[in-house]
């Protein structure tokens, strides 16, 4: 049986957006040989609202000066081991 890789994906909540509201983006992770590190630019353009998991019919724009939570989240075809270390994190407005 053939698994498929795993898929990581950023959330980020907004202040006065729904609680089950999340934008969401999935990472698009290069398995390059001879490195461990990426650096990834997710432009705030490029995330979808999603609700308890569905995306959003009508799509509202993000309240980039809003975000209160960032996530990640990690589907795969099942239990671990996963692994993903952040070395730095930002919000970059520009």
């Amino acid at each position: 049986m053939i698994q498929t890789p795993s898929r990581f994906y950023v959330n980020l909540q907004t202040a006065g957006s729904d609680p089950q509201s999340l934008y969401q983006h999935r990472l698009w992770l290069h398995n390059d040989v001879g490195t461990d590190w990426q650096s990834i630019l997710v432009p705030f353009s490029d995330f979808t609202l999603t609700a308890k998991g569905n995306v959003v019919e009508n799509q509202i724009g993000m309240f980039r000066s809003k975000v209160r939570t960032v996530g990640i989240s990690v589907l795969g075809p099942g239990e671990g081991p996963f692994d993903l270390r952040i070395a730095a994190f930002r919000l970059c407005s520009a």
